[in-house]
């Protein structure tokens, strides 16, 4: 009796690249053309996405242009220099091959922020705000 191995296509089962195992199709996304299952597919997804970002920051030299910050990627944000030619986010940039984020960032200038510089770049204090005085919520004493 031939041994099952992960290019053999069962009739009802499918392999899991991740755990290495065959399971039944319902275990599988409908239409998905990958061959992770739904158990384990988050965490590849989590995986490739941080993977990738890594890459990338690597790429922009590995620390915040402002400050120096290098700790955890978690906390570097890419940030665009001209919000006008903006072009989705990090959300929709990380399901693309590497290649296309390579060239997006490239031809977008992006530049490598930690969080608290972002947040900094994107301030707009309060006395620059321009309010129509009657939107304003009236405060009781």
């Amino acid at each position: 009796m031939k041994k099952n191995t992960k290019n053999d296509k069962i009739s009802t089962h499918f392999y899991c690249g991740y755990c290495g195992t065959f399971l039944p199709r319902s275990a599988f996304s409908p239409n998905s053309t990958r061959n992770v299952c739904r158990k384990h597919s988050t965490i590849y997804d989590r995986y490739r996405a941080d993977e990738l970002k890594r890459t990338v920051i690597k790429q922009l030299g590995g620390k915040c242009i402002s400050c120096g910050y290098d700790k955890c990627i978690a906390s570097l944000d890419l940030h665009h220099p001209n919000p006008s030619i903006k072009d989705g986010s990090w959300d929709t940039l990380r399901k693309r091959s590497l290649q296309f984020i390579l060239k997006h960032i490239k031809d977008q200038k992006l530049q490598l922020l930690c969080a608290n510089c972002h947040r900094e770049k994107h301030y707009i204090p309060v006395q620059k705000l321009e309010y129509k005085s009657q939107s304003l919520p009236k405060t009781s004493s």
